[in-house]
């Protein structure tokens, strides 16, 4: 194994570490986890090196995240004509939407940082990939575990099963075209959540479905487009 190998290798296993211990221990809140990414990024851009965000196409990929996300927020609400709508859990008060859109405006472009040198610099070993992709799925649930209280079967079919999907397109939109397309991606669909009012009922089965179906949809789109 050579050095640059050993070195991914240990920065993913350290952060594999420390989320399956906060999935039981619960050390990290929204404001502490911030923080450790940021300790972390600044960790891997030392140990493991950072390469300029110079990815071809970000411009036009970012262009058809943006269509492409449109397209299903108007399907969707579409559909809520049909299958009825849900009023939002938040306060859309001016200030409490501030305090709960804040950690995920600072979270977002740290988390896709890492996943960017991470992936950057470990895309050709298969086994760092895995890791990865483990980590950041990891990540969402170390995010919405300790708050959530659904049951395990709902937390599945909500959380673990909508996050496969979204980390798979994730990770292969950053080996192609860098970090940017990845945050517009998920800005476009973890902001909504704490500033609009009312959502499509999809429902318990239908909404995961949907939310793993649309990121797969998704990975065919983009995949076809750098095939072209």
């Amino acid at each position: 194994m050579n050095k640059a190998y050993i070195r991914l290798l240990g920065a993913n296993l350290l952060l594999l570490i420390i989320t399956i211990l906060n999935s039981f221990l619960n050390f990290l809140n929204s404001y502490t986890i911030i923080l450790f990414l940021l300790l972390y990024f600044i960790f891997i851009y030392y140990f493991v090196g950072y390469e300029r965000n110079n990815k071809r196409y970000q411009k036009d990929i970012i262009i058809e995240v943006l269509i492409i996300s449109f397209s299903y927020y108007i399907i969707t609400y579409l559909s809520g004509l049909f299958l009825g709508f849900n009023q939002t859990g938040y306060s859309l008060k001016f200030l409490n939407i501030l305090k709960n859109i804040l950690p995920i405006l600072l979270l977002i472009p740290l988390a896709e940082l890492i996943r960017y040198v991470l992936v950057s610099k470990g895309y050709i070993y298969k086994s760092i990939v895995i890791f990865i992709f483990i980590n950041f799925v990891m990540l969402d649930i170390n995010l919405f575990i300790h708050a959530y209280n659904n049951g395990i079967i709902n937390f599945i079919l909500e959380i673990l099963i909508p996050s496969i999907a979204k980390n798979i397109l994730l990770i292969y939109l950053i080996y192609k075209a860098g970090y940017k397309p990845t945050i517009v991606y998920r800005l476009i669909f973890e902001i909504p959540v704490y500033i609009l009012p009312i959502f499509p009922s999809l429902g318990l089965y239908l909404g995961p479905l949907v939310s793993f179906l649309f990121p797969m949809l998704s990975f065919y789109l983009f995949y076809n487009s750098f095939r072209k």
